[in-house]
């Protein structure tokens, strides 16, 4: 009988192993068989069917008979690998994946169709699903799939950009720009405005916040803070130097007015301390805030202000002479700062100053005098020291001096004097003022006024002159201007003899 067989592939059907019947003649002597037929169904063979060995017997007289053998070919289903999935934040993120490689049961490469997008997701939160198919000659399908899951759990990322940590006396920015970015949204500018948060006297600080968030509601939050600064003198009073070796209060000399003149001879040099508030020459009713050094050397003397670092000064006044106190034109004594021989103009506050050297000979008398303000608030972009470091030379100046008395005694008349400046008086009003301030002045002489204004770091405002006010009235002068509200402004009042200077308050608005 014919043999048979089923296999999986064709590869099977290749005829080793298959062992041939033994067939004799009608007289018992054994055939052998020639070379096999082999016929394919169907032909060519590509998928299932069959395949036919068949051999031929011959006896000796030429009769024939025929054994077949038939593989029929049978393909098994094939086995797939697993479907696989990664998680990621972005959909943008979920990019076509490369699908395996998959052999039918026969070795043979499948090539898969596809793929089939698929998934659910709702802009933030999801799947992707990538489906390729791959089937086999017979018709054994199966599906491959790639899941992405997809969840932005990422916050953006806010970037600044260069900001100032501080501004002096300027307004802090009106906004400020930064930028964001994302993982998966485009991102794009942000602005932020400044918010008050605290301060004290000399600043304020604002803060500007820049919030970001995406479309899935992840947020970040930079916080950028600015202090505002701004500079503020305050407490301005007159100041003298003092030595207890080389200084007289003016009283000896008749004078109600406290300060002191200072005796000097060529060759020496001295620190005087600048006393504020110093009432009767006492000085431990005062406040030092300074020194100042004289010195009289090579025929030239100089006076060099120093003062402590939390002071300005405001005015400087020297008075370098042959006699204890200057004299008026009358030749009656002063010891009113307007009337000494060196007023320089600072140019705004200094801590450092220097007058001269001034060409002298013999033996002198020197008064220091200004005006010093305590630093309240300074911040150092502009700068409340911003007035004339240099010194001034008073190129030519001389001061010659023979043997003159230095301690001459003042005459009755002189006191007399003396008192009638201390009895004239500068009044201001209404405090504070707003836009307009009303000086008052009342002088035992007649003079001509100048009215000055400086703001607290020196620097000059305004000026008025008042002609020929007559001895014993009482002027009252409007003066008009319109200045920062709640500010503190000096208010120097210069007449021919005499030097007032007062803080005026600007009121709130």
């Amino acid at each position: 009988m014919d043999g048979s067989e089923t296999v999986a592939c064709e590869a099977d059907a290749d005829g080793v192993g298959i062992t041939l019947p033994t067939v004799m003649d009608n007289c018992g002597n054994t055939l052998t068989a020639g070379t096999p037929v082999v016929v394919d169904a169907p032909d060519p063979l590509t998928c299932e069917g069959t395949r036919t060995y068949t051999w031929t017997f011959t006896d000796c007289e030429g009769n024939t008979a025929d054994w077949s053998y038939v593989y029929t070919i049978e393909y098994e289903d094939f086995t797939m690998p697993g479907n696989e999935s990664s998680n990621v934040e972005c959909l943008a993120d979920a990019t076509e994946p490369t699908p395996p490689l998959v052999d039918d049961n026969c070795g043979n490469a499948l090539t898969p169709t596809g793929p089939v997008e698929g998934g659910d997701f709702d802009g933030c939160k999801g799947t992707k699903t990538y489906t390729w198919t791959y089937a086999d000659c017979e018709g054994n399908e199966h599906d491959w799939v790639y899941t992405y899951h997809i969840e932005d759990t990422t916050d953006p990322v806010i970037v600044l950009g260069e900001y100032p940590e501080t501004v002096c006396e300027t307004e802090v920015p009106a906004s400020l720009t930064a930028t964001w970015t994302d993982n998966c949204a485009a991102g794009g500018e942000l602005t932020a405005y400044p918010v008050p948060v605290g301060g004290d006297d000399c600043s304020q600080t604002y803060e500007y916040t820049f919030t970001a968030m995406d479309d899935c509601g992840n947020t970040a939050q930079e916080v950028v803070t600015i202090i505002k600064e701004w500079e503020l003198v305050d407490n301005c009073e007159t100041i003298y130097g003092y030595n207890a070796d080389a200084s007289t209060c003016f009283s000896d000399y008749g004078f109600k007015r406290w300060g002191w003149t200072n005796s000097i001879s060529e060759g020496e040099s001295f620190d005087l301390t600048l006393y504020a508030g110093a009432a009767q020459c006492i000085t431990g009713k005062g406040t030092p805030t300074g020194t100042a050094t004289v010195t009289y050397e090579d025929g030239y003397i100089t006076v060099e202000y120093n003062l402590m670092e939390n002071y300005v000064l405001n005015e400087a006044h020297v008075y370098i002479g042959c006699d204890p106190v200057p004299s008026m034109k009358n030749g009656k004594g002063t010891v009113a700062p307007g009337q000494y021989n060196f007023n320089p103009d600072l140019g705004g506050g200094v801590q450092n100053y220097t007058v001269g050297p001034i060409e002298a000979t013999g033996d002198l008398y020197v008064i220091v005098h200004g005006v010093a303000c305590e630093i309240i608030c300074e911040c150092t972009v502009s700068g409340i020291i911003d007035g004339d470091e240099g010194g001034q030379s008073f190129s030519g100046a001389q001061v010659l001096c023979g043997d003159a008395s230095a301690d001459a005694e003042l005459s009755a008349t002189n006191k007399k004097e003396t008192k009638a400046q201390v009895a004239s008086d500068v009044k201001t009003f209404p405090v504070p003022f707003k836009e307009t301030v009303n000086v008052e002045y009342d002088f035992e002489y007649t003079s001509d006024v100048q009215i000055e204004i400086f703001n607290m770091r020196g620097n000059h405002l305004r000026t008025y002159n008042d002609k020929n006010v007559t001895k014993g009235s009482v002027t009252s002068l409007q003066v008009d201007f319109a200045l920062k509200a709640n500010q503190i402004y000096i208010l120097k009042v210069t007449t021919d003899r005499e030097t007032f200077v007062k803080q005026i308050v600007s009121s709130k608005k």
